[in-house]
């Protein structure tokens, strides 16, 4: 894969992972005629005041909508929208603010309409909105962060005791920045990141990446049914140039999701 093309298509993925959600469940209220849906969602960090997501309009896979109107919340404490996204059909999405005014627009691989949101503390909010006729009802659970892995380990097969980095999650979900007291690779050679979910959550994906200077090299794998431990391996890492691992988790109970994310040092000498 192209480095800028992988680089961009990582943006995109940390430009969401702030909060996290997933597909709401829909039904229909056919007496009101006002299709409803819902997600959960959780704060990536307790040191944040705020964070920002979006959530999928129902139906909208491959629909042409021209605008959506009456965006309001029932709980601005909670939950506000701050504008919605429209691709109609194509791989080009569109994003306008409340007044519907058109902010920017971007390639990108989804033909779905969104609602992006800020979140500010756990609780409750309805987000009611109009498309055409229809009209439309969302209810969005806010949690609170909490540590969803109570093991993650990045290390090299030859290493005898891995370490766990675990508590480093405590706080937030991500470890952005690089730097001489975060994660690293001791040793070249083939590199295993190997996670267990806390209790209440199943990992459902896992990424490793390793970014050098002409290419980027990564393995990822998905479980759909979710499980409880899991790990991958990278053969032929090397420590000379950075790395990234990312570990999704589903709460079992709320079915909200939460995306682990941390920054891999460069090693300042190769052993």
């Amino acid at each position: 894969m192209n480095k800028k093309v992988l680089t961009k298509i990582v943006a995109g993925a940390l430009s969401f992972a702030l909060l996290f959600t997933v597909a709401p469940a829909v039904k229909s209220e056919a007496a009101d005629n006002v299709i409803t849906s819902s997600s959960s969602v959780y704060f990536s960090s307790k040191n944040i005041s705020y964070s920002s997501s979006s959530f999928t309009v129902p139906n909208s896979n491959g629909k042409t909508i021209k605008t959506i109107k009456n965006l309001k919340t029932s709980n601005k404490n909670v939950a506000e929208p701050t504008g919605f996204s429209i691709s109609n059909n194509s791989y080009h999405t569109k994003y306008y603010d409340l007044n519907g005014t058109l902010k920017n627009e971007y390639n990108s691989d989804s033909k779905y309409a969104y609602i992006s949101y800020k979140a500010t503390k756990p609780g409750k909010a309805n987000f009611t909105y109009q498309i055409g006729k229809q009209k439309y009802k969302h209810t969005i659970t806010v949690y609170a962060y909490s540590n969803p892995v109570s093991k993650l380990s990045i290390y090299n097969t030859s290493e005898k005791k891995p370490k766990n980095y675990a508590k480093l999650f405590n706080t937030s979900s991500y470890i952005y920045s690089y730097n001489n007291n975060g994660i690293k690779v001791p040793k070249n050679g083939k590199v295993k990141l190997s996670a267990t979910a806390a209790k209440g959550w199943v990992i459902t994906s896992m990424s490793i990446y390793n970014n050098l200077t002409d290419t980027t090299h990564y393995k990822s794998r998905s479980y759909s049914n979710g499980v409880n431990s899991a790990s991958i391996a990278l053969p032929e890492y090397s420590n000379k140039g950075t790395g990234r691992v990312y570990v999704n988790l589903r709460n079992t109970k709320t079915n909200g999701t939460c995306q682990i994310t941390a920054y891999v040092n460069a090693a300042t000498t190769n052993k």
